[in-house]
């Protein structure tokens, strides 16, 4: 069974549905093929390049959408949902959002005048005492850090003392001071090596 419609012009196409096939060439266009394929669905499609070779394309659940340059001549079969065989310019691919992972909470950090604290996950924070009674001093240690992990630390104590965050990695150094009296946060960023300093409030 053949798709409906016939391209007529460029950016046309000719669209097809889960089990339908198009051995013929569809194309009213002198050369007789598609320039592009368009795969919406999870699913295998069987296409025959201008050669005469059969491609298979396989579309996975998470990717469910693809678009292969041709040129091709014939549909031989799809379990996908749809198929579109085009024409012209190969319509844009759906927009993709990525969202960035979730910081995964470490463990809450004590009334402490120095700390060193570990990555749990690509982004890991850490909360620091409610009420400090000193100035405070966070390392933040590279072991089984990854480059791109971030690290936050966060301070929602207004109580009149800095917290230090400090690079843990072989360069050291104090990334940012916290200020005293104020709601707070550091991020930072491992490069593979150190902590880099990503944004942070006052201070």
């Amino acid at each position: 069974m053949s798709g409906t419609g016939n391209p007529q012009s460029l950016g046309d196409f000719k669209e097809y549905t889960s089990g339908q096939s198009d051995a013929a060439t569809w194309l009213p266009a002198a050369s007789g093929l598609a320039d592009w394929c368009q795969i919406v669905g999870a699913g295998v499609v069987v296409l025959t390049t201008e050669k005469g070779n059969n491609r298979t394309i396989t579309v996975s659940a998470t990717e469910a959408h693809a678009i292969i340059m041709g040129p091709f001549s014939a549909l031989v079969s799809t379990s996908s949902a749809y198929v579109r065989l085009g024409v012209g310019k190969a319509p844009l691919p759906p927009s993709v959002t990525v969202t960035a992972p979730d910081y995964v909470a470490g463990t809450a950090l004590t009334d402490t005048a120095t700390t060193t604290v570990q990555r749990v996950g690509p982004r890991t924070s850490f909360l620091l005492a409610g009420t400090m009674s000193q100035n405070e001093t966070v390392t933040l240690g590279t072991t089984g850090a990854v480059e791109g992990d971030y690290i936050r630390i966060i301070r929602t104590s207004t109580s009149a003392f800095t917290c230090a965050v400090v690079n843990g990695g072989a360069g050291a150094g104090t990334l940012h001071t916290q200020v005293a009296s104020k709601v707070n946060f550091t991020d930072a960023r491992f490069n593979g090596t150190n902590w880099l300093f990503q944004a942070g409030g006052p201070s």
